[in-house]
């Protein structure tokens, strides 16, 4: 909006411009230039005219606030795809969301710069974890209550979707890191107190782990620990609209890292001079 209204005020000083030329070439030395200056040269009027298109081509620069949602989820025939047996997210009264806020400027005519810092919970339900094409006595039970805390930064190419330029789309991609907060414990299957024949030992049919219960036992192993920090990277697609002058609200969704996410941000923005 305020795009448009420095479009109108150039393109009306450019008409005004041009008409005072024109009166101060016919009018009898009242007001513009006297008969002795002479007329405008071609050189000045082209000169004057291409200050005022240079102003009616200026764009503010934009800056915004805002504050995220959204909920992740990992898809289950990614697991699939390596475990014949596996906990996941919104499971078991689990809930998985992430919280934060960014801050965003824009290079004008080209992308959206956005520096972002959540939280996100991690955690999957308590349960077995067993690889593809492994026995069922190579399984671990797991407990995790794990959380995200990161920072990234991401640039958005965007495109303006209506004449009133306050519906947009954009899309990019990001870079960040996490620092890993929360606790996890793994354990092995205990056999001999799951009651399992050397058969079933054997066996890859993940049923079996339904029969036992509390068959495990402590694993403390220092290359199954997670590390305290942990790259990110991102991919992002939305729709933004500019509810008034300075309100926004955006929805969208992307995969990061390893989950999928989909939410909403509300924020306020405004535009300053260059």
């Amino acid at each position: 909006m305020q795009r448009a209204f420095w479009n109108v005020v150039s393109l009306t000083g450019l008409m005004c411009l041009l008409a005072t030329q024109a009166q101060a070439q016919t009018a009898d030395g009242i007001g513009g230039r006297t008969e002795a200056e002479g007329p405008v040269s071609a050189d000045e009027a082209a000169a004057n005219i291409d200050d005022l298109l240079q102003l009616s081509e200026y764009q503010p620069r934009y800056y915004a606030f805002a504050l995220r949602t959204s909920a992740v989820y990992t898809p289950a025939f990614l697991l699939n795809a390596f475990f014949s047996e596996h906990t996941n997210m919104w499971q078991s009264g689990v809930t998985n969301f992430s919280y934060g806020g960014q801050f965003t400027t824009r290079i004008p005519d080209k992308f959206d710069v956005t520096v972002g810092l959540d939280w996100t919970n991690m955690r999957t339900a308590d349960g077995y974890w067993l690889e593809s094409g492994d026995p069922v006595r190579d399984a671990d039970y797991t407990e995790s209550n794990l959380s995200l805390l990161g920072a990234d930064v991401s640039l958005h190419w965007f495109n303006n979707l209506n004449r009133r330029q306050n519906l947009q789309s954009y899309y990019g991609f990001g870079l960040g890191l996490g620092i890993v907060l929360g606790e996890f414990s793994k354990y092995d299957v205990d056999v001999e107190q799951c009651g399992w024949t050397p058969e079933q030992r054997a066996s890859e049919n993940p049923d079996l782990l339904g029969e036992c219960d509390n068959g495990f036992i402590p694993v403390n192993n220092p290359e199954d620990r997670i590390p305290p920090v942990l790259p990110s990277f991102s991919l992002t697609t939305g729709l933004r609209y500019l509810i008034t002058d300075h309100v926004s609200m955006s929805a969208e969704i992307g995969w990061k890292s390893f989950y999928f996410y989909g939410g909403l941000n509300v924020g306020y923005y405004w535009f300053a001079r260059q």
